[in-house]
């Protein structure tokens, strides 16, 4: 999506017609508000998602889960952040209001890491498939909000809420399922891979 919406001048028609019509949020004021408090909501549900899932009756064993648990999705967040930051940094790319700093979108990129930790978090609690569909559904509909509400609020370009979204979706369920497991269909897999003059031991996390 990135890509495709930078080639030509996709991103400029899709910004001049979200600023100018602000389909959703009436405003790029409201836009800017909305975009922080969606992302307010999706870091407040995955926090108290990880402090309500099942950890074991011994308090030791409860107290252990729960710091693991909250210190790997505090570092699934500060990688994304430290990611998108340096690739700020590194593209340098002018905003749509005209600041520094464009690509790609950090909301967007919090956004969708705090919605992967958050449906993880929910494969732990007993509930029924269409629920737990519903739930995740809705986190996915809450970060793509904030994303869009970024583009709404003159505050990026449509590529770089693509960008962001693929980022944070990434390093949210690379580093979640890596630290806290993988489900037991999907096993971590070691692979002898031959290149040229020899071979690749590669390590394979598939989710």
């Amino acid at each position: 999506g990135a890509v495709v919406s930078s080639l030509g001048n996709t991103d400029e028609r899709v910004n001049s017609w979200a600023t100018g019509h602000n389909p959703i949020f009436g405003s790029m004021d409201s836009a800017s508000r909305a975009a922080n408090y969606l992302l307010g909501i999706l870091q407040a549900e995955v926090v108290l998602t990880a402090l309500a899932t099942p950890s074991g009756e011994d308090p030791q064993e409860w107290v252990y889960s729960k710091a693991k648990g909250l210190s790997v999705e505090l570092g699934a967040e500060l990688v994304t952040a430290g990611v998108t930051e340096g690739l700020k940094n590194i593209s340098d790319r002018e905003r749509p209001s005209g600041g520094d700093n464009s690509f790609p979108s950090g909301h967007s990129s919090a956004a969708f890491t705090n919605a992967v930790l958050a449906n993880r978090n929910l494969q732990y609690f007993s509930m029924s498939d269409n629920l737990r569909i519903a739930l995740e559904v809705g986190n996915y509909i809450l970060a793509s909000a904030t994303a869009w509400a970024r583009v709404e609020a003159n505050g990026h370009w449509l590529s770089d809420v693509f960008a962001g979204a693929a980022i944070g979706y990434f390093f949210g369920a690379f580093l979640h399922d890596g630290f806290m497991g993988l489900p037991e269909d999907k096993p971590a897999q070691v692979k002898v891979v031959p290149v040229s003059g020899g071979a690749m031991l590669a390590l394979t996390f598939p989710f």
